[in-house]
């Protein structure tokens, strides 16, 4: 139990790393704004930029789950009778390890996997937070020091002191090729529609 404890929090920093990062891409110039909702519209907008601006394939979104179910709730789609039909997963695109990746994974359009992280925070006192889309060449993690467990008996306390040591670091390649996405996170309701 402490072990699995002591690799979801070091997965945790790892992430909440990587996720500061996002409001950097683009020189900083974000998509969206606090107070707008992602939808569809929106997204296929933020896609949209991502061509024009020639990121490199793959491109992928990632957002608070929040945003991506404000975003899965007004998409549909449209059977071959023109009956709108529930939108159901129907696997992840491109090659993505599934496995490992279902959980996280919200929608495609146009060839972008959108991707839920509930690690990304609110943005000060307000109910956005900052997602991003970026190219799989835009940030990097460098790892030189895999995580390692350490176990020291300390027999004062009557107990095992476990210690996790790991070395990283992440950082830009290129903050041309991905932009910050700033939309609403706060809970969605569960008493209307």
């Amino acid at each position: 139990m402490v072990g699995r404890q002591m690799g979801d929090a070091h997965a945790r920093k790892k992430d909440t790393d990587v996720i500061a990062l996002f409001t950097g891409l683009n020189g900083g110039t974000t998509l969206g704004k606090d107070g707008a909702t992602l939808t569809l519209y929106m997204s296929i907008g933020v896609v949209a930029f991502a061509t024009a601006n020639k990121f490199p394939t793959p491109v992928y979104v990632v957002h608070h789950p929040n945003a991506i179910a404000h975003l899965s709730s007004n998409v549909m789609a449209i059977g071959a009778s023109g009956v709108a039909s529930a939108s159901y997963y129907t696997g992840i695109m491109g090659s993505l390890s599934e496995e490992l990746l279902r959980n996280f994974w919200g929608i495609s359009i146009n060839g972008v996997n959108f991707f839920q992280d509930g690690n990304i925070a609110k943005d000060g006192s307000n109910d956005s937070g900052y997602g991003a889309i970026f190219s799989k060449s835009a940030m990097c993690i460098i790892q030189s020091k895999a995580p390692s467990i350490e176990r020291e008996r300390d027999a004062s306390l009557r107990g095992t002191e476990v210690n996790m040591i790991s070395d990283y670091g992440v950082f830009e390649l290129d903050d041309g090729y991905g932009a910050p996405m700033l939309y609403e996170i706060g809970n969605l309701s569960t008493t209307t529609t």
